[in-house]
């Protein structure tokens, strides 16, 4: 048969065509058994205008393969069958992008549209529409390389497909011809996916391909960096492929420096990997190339380990900016504009704020109260450097008795400080501050002074890259509050550095993480991935370039079909929720008196998010794989199914309270009614913390009742249990209160 319409080629039979492979027979058995996410009674919905949209998009990196082609037939079939209309697009498809098809999917997609195809044709490499190719290199076509051959077979899959390194030093899918890359989208993608193949495969995965192939590497993707980079200068607006193509372009190098055959390719490659990352205008993306080459320092040639010291420097800030804050064209007086938002508790357990102040000599100019209706303080005066080596230093303090909106000035240009002081309302008041905050306008430093201010250090760093934070890993307490704020006064006045300012002000064995501590990118996610950039097993070696998603604020937890890799999707809500976690889980352990817990005895930070999964609405809602840590002890990797990456923050953070829970009680072996009554009081407990509506907060504990197979399950209802014994967190007088309230099964 041929299928034809108007302007279009007719798919001619071929009575010598190839016979079917095993390969295509397994693919052609998914296809058949392939079902779509939507109701059939809703297939007076069904269309088939996005087919070829979708398949032009999976077809960017320059083949289609088996999965591509799956995803295309469940598209089809998104309502429960194909019309006729999508059977045609797909015959178009098959059609269209003949020589991208591989060949595997080529058969399958044919024999299951009933199509006879001519004998298969290779796929080809994607003719790209712009941008000039990276240089090749001179000479015949590389000759075949084994050790390369067995590199790439070392190479995991990323998204379902599979990429390569081939002679010639540039990316390709796999079983493509390859060829230089262009500086485009379709080569941005390649290379993009074939970097993150690299980073992910076990380290050194290049050594032994040669020094040839090696340099050719170096050579190609300094060129596309670099074309990538001036592309981002002359672009108006946020330039996605840009960014994907430099952070592919930095892990292809990376790998080279990584498994180098000889210490000049080593070298070699270092100093182009160095060159881009001190000139990269990205500050995550260049701290996530600081990161990953930062262990390496001591291999390196000296001019190469001075360029790391250097990095170094522009990424880990080492002092508070003094030439930014005390420019004289811009702040002619040199005083220090400090705003502070102190906890109404602050008065009741501490020293009294403003006597705190007071006692440093400086002096109250005005009290009243704001427009919020906030009681404030207006102090000014000088404060003495306590070396002797600095003139004293103007300063300007608005002190506020508050916990709202405790970011409300970053955008003011003349502010260079701002403290908080008080409860952390467990990572409430701080999220809600993140939520409400404006952009920031110059570099502040940004004093935390609560209880696991570690909680928020993602969400700080995700809004205010540029912002110095300091903040508390463990509880702070009241009676230390105005001595550590005082004490970073001093070290503002001496104009010292943070190592100095934290041994100036630390009087809690070392409870603040400083801005210049490494260790706060255990607390990070700056690519947005839904993994932190360290963590006990080891680090986020690949920067994702992952586009910032609004709330959504459903508060379903239903599950919804999802086409995007995992990888692709903000994992912001997931860090959220996890971390939340962590803190749950080590107040329950410390001030839950847990006897009969299934979380007893395990510590809350030993929980890290691991962004969303692959996986189908039917499948788990979260994922939880224990490993052990570099010392030894167990880490437990959380992870959600993405298809509730269309749910809201809320949602997301309560289910994954849930969750743990319940996990830890099945491995046990007992999720009773009384373990699901305390799963089901850790979720009021991080809905009661959270700044949603009642609104919300109803709707979600009913969707997670739901889940429990508690039906009309009310928030109210399990707060009032949760205020039933206030002794502690998740305890099981607050179990036996829900249950009392409630019939749990």
């Amino acid at each position: 048969m041929s299928v034809s319409g108007p302007g279009s080629t007719p798919i001619r039979p071929d009575p010598e065509a190839a016979g079917t492979t095993p390969e295509g027979d397994a693919l052609l058995a998914e296809l058949e058994q392939a079902r779509g996410s939507g109701s059939s009674w809703l297939s007076f919905l069904d269309g088939a205008s996005g087919l070829r949209p979708f398949a032009r998009a999976l077809a960017e990196d320059g083949i289609l393969d088996a999965q591509d082609v799956k995803k295309l037939v469940i598209e089809a079939k998104d309502f429960g069958g194909l019309t006729r209309a999508e059977k045609a697009a797909l015959r178009g498809v098959l059609r269209d992008y003949e020589r991208k098809l591989a060949p595997e999917a080529r058969e399958a997609l044919a024999r299951f549209l009933g199509v006879s195809l001519s004998r298969p044709a290779q796929p080809t490499a994607p003719a790209a529409p712009t941008g000039p190719a990276a240089p090749a290199g001179p000479g015949a076509p590389p000759a075949a390389n084994a050790a390369l051959d067995r590199a790439n077979a070392r190479l995991p899959e990323i998204g379902g497909k599979r990429y390569e390194i081939g002679p010639d030093g540039f990316p390709r899918a796999a079983r493509s011809p390859g060829g230089p890359v262009r500086n485009d989208a379709a080569g941005a993608e390649l290379v993009y996916r074939a970097g993150n193949a690299l980073v992910e495969a076990p380290r050194g995965v290049l050594r032994g391909i040669g020094a040839e192939t090696q340099r050719a590497i170096v050579s190609n993707m300094t060129a596309l960096y670099d074309a990538a980079l001036e592309d981002f200068r002359r672009s108006p607006v946020m330039n996605t492929s840009a960014e994907k193509m430099r952070s592919g372009a930095a892990a292809h190098l990376l790998a080279v420096i990584e498994g180098a055959d000889s210490p000049a390719v080593m070298n070699e490659a270092a100093a182009a990997y160095l060159d881009r990352a001190l000139g990269e205008p990205n500050e995550a993306l260049r701290a996530s190339m600081y990161r990953n080459i930062a262990g390496l320092k001591g291999s390196l040639s000296a001019q190469n380990a001075a360029k790391v010291a250097e990095l170094q420097k522009r990424v880990i800030p080492q002092a508070p900016p003094y030439a930014e804050w005390f420019d004289p064209q811009k702040n002619p007086t040199g005083t220090l504009e400090l705003r502070h938002y102190a906890h109404d508790d602050c008065w009741k357990y501490g020293e009294n704020p403003v006597d705190g102040y007071k006692r440093m000599g400086l002096e109250v100019v005005r009290e009243g109260r704001s427009e919020r209706g906030e009681q404030f303080w207006e102090l000014r005066g000088t404060v003495k450097d306590p070396t002797g080596r600095n003139p004293d230093l103007p300063v300007h303090i608005k002190l506020y008795k508050t916990h709202d909106e405790i970011l409300r000035d970053m955008d003011d240009p003349k502010v260079h400080a701002v403290f908080y002081t008080g409860h952390s309302n467990l990572g409430g008041n701080v999220s809600e501050a993140i939520k409400s905050g404006p952009e920031a306008n110059g570099t502040k430093f940004v004093q935390l002074q609560l209880c696991r201010g570690q909680q928020n250090i993602f969400e700080v760093a995700n809004k205010y890259p540029n912002a110095h934070l300091s903040t508390s890993r463990d509880p702070h307490y009241f009676h230390n509050v105005m001595t550590v704020a005082t004490n970073t006064l001093l070290g503002f006045a001496a104009r010292e550095d943070y190592a100095a300012i934290d041994r100036r002000s630390d009087i809690e064995s070392n409870n603040f993480i400083r801005p210049h501590e490494e260790t706060r990118y255990q607390y990070v996610d700056q690519d947005r991935d839904g993994k932190m950039e360290l963590d006990p097993t080891g680090g986020d070696r690949f920067f994702d370039v992952v586009k910032r998603e609004p709330d959504t604020s459903v508060a379903d937890l239903r599950p919804r079909a999802e086409t995007r890799p995992a990888r692709d999707i903000d994992g912001e809500k997931v860090v959220d929720g996890v971390n939340f976690a962590r803190t749950l889980i080590t107040y329950h352990n410390d001030h839950g008196i847990p006897r009969g817990s299934p979380l007893a005895g395990i510590e809350g930070d030993r929980f890290v998010a691991a962004g969303w999964f692959d996986a189908g609405p039917n499948d788990p809602p979260v994922r939880i794989s224990e490993e052990r840590g570099a010392d030894g002890k167990p880490v437990y990797k959380v992870s959600v199914n993405k298809s509730l990456s269309g749910q809201g923050t809320y949602a997301l953070g309560a289910l994954v309270q849930y969750e743990i829970f319940r996990h830890f009680a099945e491995k046990d072996g007992r999720f009773t009614p009384k373990e699901k009554a305390r799963a089901l009081i850790a979720t009021g407990e991080y809905l009661s913390y959270m700044y949603c509506t009642n609104a919300e907060a109803e709707a979600i504990m009913r969707a997670v009742g739901e889940r429990a197979g508690v039906r009309n399950l009310r928030f109210s209802t399990v707060f009032q249990a949760i205020e039933a014994d206030d002794h502690g967190y998740i305890t099981d007088g607050q179990v036996r209160a829900l249950m009392e309230r409630v019939q749990i099964r």
